[in-house]
């Protein structure tokens, strides 16, 4: 079994996989931060856990514009999202 998390970010949900991000000590990509569910289909599934307090899963329909510049990015600094244009 693998988790990840769904945040909100400016009233919209993103998938957001941390252990997906760690490529083993060797820098930090950000492939799999702030994705839409289209992008993440392609190597997640999506299985709901039998909680009370969830009906169903938010929907992820795009990903998170100010985060694109991060995708496929690989190095070994971290970004401060907050100082993107």
């Amino acid at each position: 079994m693998h988790a990840w998390n769904i945040v909100e970010c400016d009233g919209r949900e993103y998938q957001v996989d941390c252990t997906f991000e760690d490529p083993g000590g060797n820098g930090i990509n950000y492939d799999y931060f702030m994705r839409g569910d289209e992008f993440m289909s392609e190597t997640h599934i999506l299985k709901m856990v039998e909680r009370p307090y969830f009906k169903e899963l938010p929907k992820c329909p795009e990903d998170y514009a100010p985060a694109r510049k991060l995708h496929n990015v690989r190095n070994t600094q971290k970004v401060n999202i907050e100082k993107l244009p």
